[in-house]
């Protein structure tokens, strides 16, 4: 049986007081069980204070972002031995936003995920089409190759350490209306469909379980070795 794993973005909100007060209030309702493991990712300034918050419990802290290279001048950049020295391990990579905003590359984020692993820590690797893509009928293409792209160089053993969360980039905007088409047009078809031909084309090097959907309301599906997570 697969353990679910959820993980919560808050992007560039809350401040510090906030974010300690929302992590209470997370430990607070979320039941301390080992059937789950789940994540909040908040901003790099509260990460520390957030790590020591979540001591003594199952919720684990993640940041939002981290750099490709050890150090340098990359002002405003967050590195993976900054990440771990503060105890976090656990990295969103190749978000939407980071895609758009900041030249996130594949190939740039191929560079993060080794960086992250390297380091000890699990990335959470995000994918997913633009709205254009999908109604070119592009989708499943994009996808593919932003995880071939970002998965190029990894041996399976270190592969099956990252978490692959499928978002689509439109989802915010016609979410509503497609609530109930989405495990058919895209949740099952990716975990069934892609990242078996995914598998197969490369020789079995990446190590992941076919998923299956159940939700009626899938947002989003997590992807990791004996792990899955469907966001309502």
């Amino acid at each position: 049986m697969r353990k679910p794993f959820i993980a919560g973005n808050w992007k560039m909100n809350l401040t510090d007081e906030e974010a300690l007060k929302f992590v209470d209030q997370v430990v607070e309702r979320v039941p301390s069980i080992e059937s789950v493991d789940y994540a909040v990712c908040g901003q790099a300034v509260s990460l520390k204070d957030m790590k020591e918050r979540a001591v003594g419990t199952n919720l684990q802290i993640g940041a939002q972002n981290v750099h490709e290279e050890e150090k340098g001048a990359f002002t405003g950049e967050i590195s993976a031995s900054a990440l771990t020295s503060v105890g976090v391990k656990l990295a969103i990579i190749g978000h939407s936003e980071r895609r758009e905003y900041y030249n996130d590359t594949d190939e740039r984020i191929n560079l993060k995920v080794k960086t992250a692993l390297n380091h000890g820590i699990t990335p959470i690797l995000c994918v997913g089409e633009q709205l254009e893509e999908r109604e070119a009928g592009r989708a499943e293409s994009v996808v593919r190759k932003q995880l071939e792209d970002a998965l190029d160089g990894i041996e399976a053993g270190r592969a099956a350490d990252i978490v692959i969360a499928y978002e689509p980039v439109w989802q915010s905007e016609r979410a509503n209306h497609l609530h109930q088409k989405m495990p058919e047009r895209c949740a099952e078809p990716f975990a069934a469909f892609s990242l078996t031909r995914m598998v197969r084309r490369r020789q079995n090097r990446f190590a992941f379980n076919t998923v299956e959907v159940s939700s009626r309301r899938t947002f989003a599906v997590i992807w990791q070795k004996k792990t899955l997570t469907v966001r309502s």
